[in-house]
């Protein structure tokens, strides 16, 4: 029976994954900062740990016994204080790594992201080892790049790592994609920044779940590495919000920006915010711009090869469950 510790189980990746590993029948610790979610995650047979990571003083002997450690934990938003980004996503992941190995832990898998390759330009077919930014587009990139090096450096000093930057997870739960997008539909208007024609890709969270438990069983040669995620089907994005939108039964009317115009807008308003609006998030960030606005693709040809990494649910299933879902939740 694998023992596995999983750090943010209450959020979404890491409950979904907690869900996955206790219906395999591992022997599951979940570590997170929701009380609610911690008992739902009770009553399906994990052993829940009330935890901030970045304060903890007893990670060590929390994590001792464990086989494999899950690192979902992070502050993943647009927008926010980069104290705050800083201890949630490069402070928690140092002391995720410092007690790992004192520990004896097997292996840790580390949650990443692809957001560390945004900038203001159109990126398609991205490789893992492509030059990134010289400026982070955002404070959860930053802050996500930085952890990364912490997590370069424990690898290279011998601890086994693996690391997967799955991309625009959505499905059941979802927190920051879709409820954002959902709340501009209810206002009856779709922004359509740029030419409105950009390629995007998705990653429908089951098959993240299936790259985590892939990266924790995969051979010693992965170690070290990092890998895209994703669900491996490019999708047009307004074509997608168009038609889940549709199914929904939502009328709206498209306003089209250009992606210049947009750009400069939410740097202004995120000035504004900043230092007149006591740090008050925008109503469009830069980082939100680009996603919207800009085509980004990614290469998973590591992940297969490596991980032997094959996506389960294909882009038309996740999309019919994700519109049954958002109907649910209309």
């Amino acid at each position: 029976m694998e023992k596995v510790l999983i750090t943010g189980a209450t959020g979404f990746l890491g409950l979904h994954t907690a869900q996955r590993l206790i219906g395999e029948g591992a022997q599951v610790t979940g570590l997170g900062r929701s009380l609610a979610q911690g008992r739902r995650l009770t009553e399906k047979g994990v052993r829940f740990v009330p935890c901030d990571l970045a304060h903890a003083t007893n990670l060590t002997e929390v994590f001792r016994g464990h086989d494999l450690v899950i690192h979902c934990a992070a502050l993943a938003s647009p927008w926010g204080r980069y104290a705050e980004f800083y201890s949630a996503n490069v402070t928690a992941t140092e002391n995720v790594l410092k007690a790992t190995r004192e520990a004896g832990v097997k292996r840790l898998v580390h949650v990443s992201t692809p957001s560390i390759y945004i900038d203001h330009s159109n990126r398609l077919n991205v490789h893992e080892d492509e030059p990134l930014p010289q400026r982070a587009i955002n404070y959860y990139a930053g802050t996500k790049r930085l952890a990364e090096e912490r997590v370069d450096l424990a690898a290279r000093e011998g601890l086994p790592v693996v690391s997967i930057r799955p991309q625009g997870i959505i499905g059941p739960g979802d927190s920051a994609i879709f409820p954002r997008i959902m709340r501009m539909a209810r206002k009856k208007i779709l922004p359509i920044i740029g030419d409105g024609e950009n390629w995007i890709d998705l990653t429908y969270v089951d098959n993240v779940v299936e790259a985590l438990l892939l990266a924790m069983r995969a051979p010693a040669l992965a170690n070290g590495r990092k890998y895209n995620i994703t669900n491996g089907e490019p999708v047009q994005l307004y074509v997608l919000l168009k038609s889940v939108f549709d199914e929904l039964g939502f009328s709206y009317r498209e306003k089209r920006i250009p992606f210049r115009r947009a750009y400069r807008v939410a740097g202004a308003m995120e000035l504004a915010c900043r230092y007149l609006l006591q740090g008050r998030e925008p109503l469009l960030t830069r980082y939100t711009v680009c996603a919207l606005g800009l085509s980004r693709t990614l290469n998973i040809d590591a992940a297969r090869r490596d991980l032997n990494y094959k996506p389960i649910v294909d882009m038309p299933e996740a999309v019919r469950r994700l519109t049954a879902y958002l109907r649910t939740e209309s």
